[in-house]
């Protein structure tokens, strides 16, 4: 284990004893979670979690509203956008009218 992340993990298991019985419930079940991921599959969240650090915080902000609205679906559709695998930018909130003012439609002469 890489340096780091050892120290990240001892931070955790130090914090572990104050945490309420939620914040554990929910460190367990994320930790169950990460278990269950391939090596490849871990690299790839550490790399999008790296990328999307790098990020300005308006793109930031924009990613937490489309994650806000994906987890406020119901489940039946949460599954139907897993299994279409819709873009994220399908859930975006619509453009404020002022955006859509700026642009042209697409539908134009086709």
């Amino acid at each position: 284990m890489e340096n780091i992340r050892r120290k990240q993990w001892l931070s955790t298991a130090e914090r572990y004893p104050a945490m309420s019985e939620t914040e554990k419930e929910r460190v367990q079940k994320r930790m169950q979670d990460w278990a269950k991921l391939s090596p490849e599959q871990r690299a790839k969240a550490r790399d999008n979690y790296r990328n999307i650090n790098q990020l300005p915080n308006d793109q930031k902000d924009l990613i937490k509203k489309k994650w806000s609205a994906y987890a406020n679906l119901p489940e039946e559709e949460k599954q139907g956008v897993r299994e279409k695998h819709k873009s994220a930018i399908l859930l975006a909130p619509p453009p404020s009218p002022e955006e859509s003012t700026n642009e042209a439609p697409s539908s134009v002469n086709q």
